[in-house]
């Protein structure tokens, strides 16, 4: 199973199953943020699971606001393209 792993400048580290991120309804609910940023509660977890989001909200201090979450799912977001992009790039097999 491929998965991307990563750590945020806050020190959350997680590690995301490709194949939580191409199920339909992720990439339904993130259609949906476009649409209306307050669904980005319902991405967390479906992309990190719930032990994920826990853990997320531990290392932003136990109790962020909206935009620190929204941030930090930005950077995982980043991180994963940024790592997927190394592993496309790289010579060696993935």
């Amino acid at each position: 199973m491929d998965v991307i792993k990563g750590k945020t400048s806050h020190g959350f580290k997680f590690a995301v199953p490709l194949d939580r991120l191409n199920r339909y309804s992720t990439i339904k609910l993130l259609k949906e943020v476009d649409k209306d940023n307050s669904k980005i509660v319902d991405v967390i977890p479906a992309i990190l699971g719930e032990d994920g989001e826990a853990k997320l909200i531990e290392a932003l201090g136990g109790d962020p606001s909206f935009q620190e979450m929204a941030a930090e799912l930005n950077e995982i977001f980043t991180i994963m393209k940024e790592n997927r992009e190394a592993k496309k790039s790289s010579p060696l097999p993935n």
